[in-house]
């Protein structure tokens, strides 16, 4: 039996249920298929759309994922407007404002701290800015406001 796949260098060509007006079927293979999967999955799950942008110029888009892309175009598939910020945002503005903090320590001028910090981690100013706003509870004597 494994002489018969051997052809296909361990991708095995699947034959997937045609359209319902008896058209041909879409023959596609387990890699085709798991990067069609990835691509509509990260669009759902994290609107992440780059991996599916990217199979539609490139690849032979299956129907799940011309599916996906039409709704997204048109509007039924959306962001939500108010996402919660993942717990790496809130400890890297916490980092950003610990920079600036170690280096007003060391008698680097506050606004030359916050952009040696900016340059340092290729954020603008006002990013490193905004963390100090955000965290300044931490280090009250040190920042003046």
């Amino acid at each position: 039996m494994a002489d018969e796949f051997s052809k296909f260098g361990g991708i095995f060509p699947l034959e997937r249920a045609g359209p319902t007006d008896g058209g041909e079927p879409i023959v596609t293979s387990l890699e085709e298929f798991g990067q069609a999967h990835l691509a509509v999955e990260q669009a759902l799950k994290y609107f992440n759309y780059a991996p599916l942008l990217e199979r539609l110029h490139t690849a032979r888009s299956l129907p799940l994922e011309l599916s996906i892309a039409a709704g997204i175009i048109e509007g039924k598939i959306k962001k939500p407007r108010h996402r919660v910020a993942q717990p790496s945002v809130r400890m890297r503005k916490v980092y950003l404002a610990l920079s600036v903090a170690e280096a007003m320590l060391k008698g680097t001028p506050r606004k030359a701290a916050i952009s040696d910090v900016a340059e340092e981690n290729d954020v603008s100013a006002s990013t490193v800015s905004t963390a100090i706003r955000e965290n300044m509870g931490w280090f009250d004597n040190l920042v003046s406001k």
